[in-house]
């Protein structure tokens, strides 16, 4: 989160009365150059970007929403304009109606995924078919995914990540040598978020093709690490050729 605008208001007596209107003016666009350098001028030990992040709760209306049947967010935005119509006066309905517009979009969005995600003949069938494969040959499945995505991808030594990415200035670490273990435990996901602050990374990935256990998605969140397992894993490789 960047600098708070209100540091760069003017206190003191000296300002108390600001007596024209061009001055007024003058005075608060020095006020926004300033908050705009703070927030994109280099500091000690930054990149000198202003980065903003939005993230969503997981266990918020919405987040469990965009998990749920897309017709669940469908079926609330009638339930809204029916309660609407009838508890509101008619030249108000059409404002109680658009409070059901962020569940249209979240339906929207919900129902566009999981058309788009595989389903449930075809994840088993390009699990099992990943779970026979030797490292050497998995290890080129993520790598060819991420290229198409527009990264590039090189390997790395070491056994806490595997591949690392580059797209627009970003660097992300994958570890996906554990790919087949069915119990992984915290350790993996401690030297993973080692390893992404020894190269400065923006983010780390760590692969499996089994859903991983409570206690792992727990470490992985603590660590700040996203997980592709199960059908996460199959959505991004399943445009592969070995696959199609």
């Amino acid at each position: 989160m960047g600098m708070p605008l209100a540091r760069f208001l003017p206190t003191g007596p000296a300002h108390a009365v600001t007596k024209t209107p061009a001055s007024r003016a003058a005075a608060f666009r020095r006020i926004g150059r300033a908050w705009y350098k703070a927030q994109h001028d280099p500091g000690p030990g930054s990149t000198g970007r202003m980065r903003v992040k939005f993230k969503m709760a997981p266990n918020s209306l919405f987040a469990v929403l965009l998990r749920s049947p897309w017709w669940i967010s469908i079926g609330l935005v009638a339930l809204i304009a029916l309660i609407a119509a009838a508890l509101l006066p008619a030249q108000y309905v059409a404002f109680g109606v658009m409070g059901g517009f962020p569940f249209l979009v979240i339906g929207l969005i919900a129902a566009q995924r999981q058309w788009r995600a595989p389903g449930a003949a075809q994840t088993t069938k390009v699990l099992e078919k990943l779970g026979g494969m030797a490292w050497r040959e998995f290890s080129q499945v993520p790598a060819r995914a991420h290229e198409r995505q527009g990264y590039q991808v090189s390997k790395i030594a070491g056994d806490a990540a595997d591949l690392l990415l580059t797209k627009d200035g970003r660097t992300t670490l994958i570890a996906c040598k554990r790919w087949k273990a069915s119990i992984h435990g915290a350790e993996p996901l401690r030297a993973l978020a080692r390893a992404r602050q020894q190269h400065d990374a923006s983010l780390a990935i760590y692969v499996s093709i089994h859903a991983v256990n409570d206690a792992t998605r727990r470490a992985a969140r603590d660590h700040q690490i996203g997980l592709t397992d199960g059908v996460d894993l199959v959505s991004l490789v399943r445009k592969e050729a070995a696959f199609v």
